[in-house]
């Protein structure tokens, strides 16, 4: 129980200062020099010595813990290292052979990355609706289509007809201000032939005047004038008549051209907003894309299809030889590929191989310094010997 509660102190003491610094500061001097302090040990009390005591336990369970943790990263970088070595043995058909499937899984995954990568032309609600009515799509393009070009056909005869009515509507205006005129003239022509004839008459039996002959050219002109004011409201009347008709017909016809519109446009209207779109251009470029992202999806099928074959047939490529880091080497394709980055992985681990070994090299030595320590201090006070070399024992359990 004791020898418990010494452990428990160790690491309940984990957030204190160092016991060792506190001495050392307390007695004004380096814990570095190893010489002195050591001396200076000889003098300890007893509640100093266990302190001390605990303190080299402390580090040297720290320590051991992390050398284990070298110790396995140490062991899983030679056993890389061996798998490196059994690489480089493997014979240059199977090596080749290796090389070539390693190949097929860098373009299949880049293939793959591509098709993730990519610049969708087609949302998923316009994928989804395509798929929908996908047996339907290519006659519900024609027909749209179709529809637009009668659409256009049916706008262009709209557009003329109106310009027909336009062209009817002017000349029955122009028509009725003609006649008026000529109503106007013909009353004002016979003003001046009664005027004129008052004239003649004023003349001829006040004055005595012999007027026959300019009467008589009078009445001529006045009575050709007036059948040819006559003539024309007769004619403009004719002419009235058949653009009112005219008229007429070109509404009617126009009347029936934009039932025909309104038809064809609700129908054009219905499919674009079915769709989301603004032309049957629009639908037909987006049906493309559909079938364009089917075609990209069943090849991205495939190529996993290929991926995992290639995967498995690596995967049996390396099992043959028996690899002991076989789940990591199976997902390094790319190394094989490579030579510079084969030769940079060996460099990698031989360094991190030198560097673990420094590292173990140096917890190793701490460790065996403050066992040396504690052994010193076993041997010098009789009076904690027992208590000490059951610590030594556990700790040696520890470390070995």
């Amino acid at each position: 129980m004791k020898l418990f509660s010494v452990f428990k102190r160790i690491f309940n003491r984990r957030k204190e200062k160092k016991e060792e610094q506190i001495l050392a500061d307390f007695l004004g001097m380096n814990p570095d020099d190893s010489q002195t302090f050591a001396r200076m040990k000889l003098d300890m009390t007893p509640e100093q010595v266990e302190h001390y005591i605990l303190d080299k336990c402390e580090l040297i369970i720290d320590n051991a813990r992390v050398l284990d943790e070298k110790k396995e990263e140490y062991y899983e970088v030679m056993d890389y290292l061996k798998d490196l070595q059994t690489i480089r043995h493997i014979s240059v058909a199977e090596l080749a052979e290796i090389k070539n499937t390693a190949l097929h899984i860098h373009n299949l995954n880049k293939a793959k990355d591509e098709y993730v990568n990519r610049v969708r032309k087609i949302t998923d609600n316009e994928f989804t609706q395509m798929k929908e009515v996908e047996e339907d799509i290519p006659q519900i393009v024609k027909r749209l289509q179709k529809n637009e070009a009668y659409q256009n056909t049916v706008k262009r005869d709209m557009a003329y007809l109106e310009g027909e009515k336009l062209q009817w509507t002017e000349k029955l205006e122009r028509l009725s201000k003609e006649q008026k005129f000529l109503k106007g003239f013909s009353m004002f022509l016979f003003t001046c032939c009664f005027v004129l004839c008052a004239i003649f008459a004023y003349l001829q039996f006040a004055v005595d005047l012999s007027l026959k002959e300019p009467f008589l050219i009078a009445i001529v002109v006045f009575l050709f004038l007036g059948i040819f004011v006559f003539w024309k409201n007769t004619v403009d009347e004719k002419l009235k008549k058949e653009a009112s008709v005219n008229l007429n017909y070109a509404i009617s016809i126009l009347n029936k051209v934009k039932i025909k519109y309104v038809n064809v446009t609700n129908a054009v209207d219905y499919t674009r907003e079915k769709f989301h779109v603004e032309s049957s251009y629009e639908l037909s470029y987006r049906w493309e894309k559909y079938m364009e992202s089917i075609r990209e999806q069943e090849n991205f099928e495939q190529t996993n299809e290929d991926l995992e074959y290639y995967q498995k047939k690596f995967e049996s490529q390396l099992l043959v030889h028996r690899l002991k880091h076989f789940d990591s080497w199976k997902l390094k394709s790319e190394v094989f590929l490579n030579d510079n980055e084969f030769e940079a992985l060996t460099h990698e681990l031989l360094h991190r191989e030198e560097t673990l070994k420094e590292q173990m090299a140096y917890n190793s030595q701490v460790i065996e310094r403050a066992k040396n320590e504690i052994q010193s201090l076993v041997e010098r006070d009789q009076e904690y010997s027992p208590k000490m070399k059951q610590i030594l024992d556990q700790i040696e359990k520890i470390t070995s």
